[in-house]
């Protein structure tokens, strides 16, 4: 699967229907282990439509990025004294 999750296109090695989380500060992509919903299709083709699948993807930051937030924030808080 190719995903167009941020400016560069990513291969994507896992084949199995599965939901992401882009890292909006260092922009890295991660396979989440939660449990597929397809009861989603199910809801999205009561209305009328017609579900080939779906992707979910969560945006925000990653633990390593908001670890290195909090380190920066605490020094700036650290250093107004």
């Amino acid at each position: 699967t190719v995903l167009p999750l941020a400016p560069a296109d990513r291969f994507d090695p896992t084949t199995h229907p599965h939901y992401h989380f882009h890292c909006l500060k260092c922009d890295r992509v991660y396979d989440l282990d939660l449990p597929y919903k397809p009861e989603l299709d199910q809801t999205i083709e009561e209305l009328g439509f017609s579900v080939h699948h779906h992707t979910l993807v969560f945006h925000g930051l990653c633990p390593a990025c908001r670890e290195k937030e909090r380190r920066t924030d605490a020094e700036v808080d650290g250093g107004e004294s």
